[in-house]
């Protein structure tokens, strides 16, 4: 019964079909697969079958949650999360998958599906389509692996670089004039930028090559955030901006990576710093709600411009203000910070206007209350 049933859609689906639809699919270079609302599979397209290695014999008719046809690498939440978002919230579903071909070869999609619902907003069919990014992947895992090694062989250059130069600062002899003490201040203060960037890239090549250990712990929140205010306050103090703090009064610890919150914390209060103009305003608040703490750090600079947002949080992205504004910056602190995040279960976004300022927010879960035993 169930395959008559199966037969029949896939026959009323083909009826329905027009030619239109077949030649903007079925050459795509885009897997292409139509199921109906219970998942159950009724199209493929020719890239499907070259991808996956199945023919649509074997693929029609069977549910696309049966992992087994794709090779069984997603983890087991990630059917739910899908049939959440597309059946309960009825909302465009993306996220990065690897398949495995019939051959056992691995490849990595960009995974996009869409429901499609008829004039009284109940399910009809779902549209799913996924663009091959194997190639892409594999060539930014060696520039990853690159960086994390070039980064390793500089560092040690780069601080016996600034010890001798802590040395010659010292002047034992007493030879050297004021400029010259300044050229080496100035030396030694590029180094320690260029020192700093190495990290950032090292922590990043970690991050994306899952090398970078998260350590959960109890962590306190107040504390992590004054530590970093203590790292930028020099840049705060030298503009001559206007801090304000805002603390709620039993901020209770988290369990999350007391490292990670001060990495995100530095980065948004360096980057409020940099971007906001003498005298201006920079304002950090931690506050407990129901179920996280929020934070949020705010400027009244130079802002995010609108038709920027998007990629604000993208890997070497700056916005053309924030280039006009402040040269150095290698566009890669908001890139780590959500990384970060992801690992620990938090979350970041923004709101800005350009010329208006801006506020980032940060989300870290709170413990889950343990149940009452009866």
């Amino acid at each position: 019964m169930e395959k008559t049933n199966t037969t029949q859609k896939t026959n009323d689906y083909a009826a329905a079909d027009s030619i239109d639809f077949q030649l903007a699919v079925a050459r795509s270079s885009d897997q292409v697969i139509i199921t109906d609302p219970d998942g159950m599979i009724l199209y493929v397209n020719e890239t499907t079958e070259r991808l996956t290695g199945r023919s649509r014999a074997e693929l029609i008719g069977k549910n696309i949650a049966d992992f087994q046809l794709w090779g069984s690498y997603q983890p087991g939440h990630f059917s739910e999360e899908l049939r959440r978002q597309l059946k309960g919230a009825k909302k465009e579903f993306r996220a990065e998958v690897t398949n495995r071909r019939q051959d056992g070869t691995k490849y990595i999609t960009e995974l996009r599906v869409w429901p499609v619902l008829d004039s009284g907003q109940r399910l009809k069919f779902f549209i799913g389509s996924e663009k091959n990014i194997t190639q892409e992947k594999d060539l930014d895992n060696t520039k990853t692996d690159f960086i994390s090694l070039a980064s390793h062989q500089l560092r040690t250059p780069l601080t016996n670089m600034s010890l001798s130069i802590e040395v010659l600062l010292r002047d034992p002899t007493g030879h050297l004039s004021e400029y010259q003490k300044d050229c080496l201040k100035g030396v030694h203060s590029e180094i320690h930028k260029m020192a700093d960037l190495i990290a950032t890239l090292l922590d990043v090549s970690k991050i994306q090559l899952g090398s970078f250990v998260v350590e959960r712990k109890q962590t306190d929140i107040i504390q992590a955030a004054e530590t970093a205010l203590t790292k930028v306050m020099p840049e705060i103090i030298d503009k001559d901006l206007k801090l304000i703090k805002s603390f709620d009064s039993s901020i209770p610890r988290v369990m999350s990576d007391k490292n990670i919150v001060l990495i995100v914390l530095e980065n948004l209060l360096s980057n409020a710093a940099k971007y906001t103009p003498s005298k201006g305003l920079v304002a950090l608040s931690i506050k407990k709600q129901t179920d996280q703490i929020l934070i949020s750090v705010r400027d009244n600079g130079c802002g995010i411009p609108v038709g920027e947002q998007g990629k604000i949080f993208s890997k070497f992205f700056r916005a053309g203000n924030a280039k006009s504004s402040e040269a150095q910056g290698a566009g890669l602190g908001l890139y780590m910070c959500r990384l970060l995040l992801k690992s620990v279960d938090g979350s970041i976004w923004f709101e800005s206007g350009e010329k208006q300022g801006t506020t980032f927010y940060v989300s870290l879960p709170l413990p889950k209350a343990e149940p009452r035993q009866l």
